[in-house]
């Protein structure tokens, strides 16, 4: 069988807290207030938590222009 589709859009976990979630029309926009720090997005902390099964984060940072696309 195919496989089944996801039940979510993407959308942020965590953003800076000089950024702004609009999940209606899932835009992420600059504020003009100076970071200071993160903040979780409630929308995706709640889809998280109705998972049942294991969950795996994959991370990849590193200096801009250095290849991270094709990892």
């Amino acid at each position: 069988p195919p496989p089944a589709k996801p039940k979510f859009k993407s959308l942020p976990l965590i953003l800076p807290n000089s950024y702004n979630y609009d999940p209606a029309t899932n835009a992420v926009t600059k504020s003009d207030r100076k970071v200071t720090g993160l903040k979780a997005m409630e929308e995706g902390l709640r889809i998280l938590s109705s998972i049942r099964g294991p969950v795996a984060v994959i991370s990849i940072v590193g200096a801009y222009r250095k290849g991270k696309s094709y990892v």
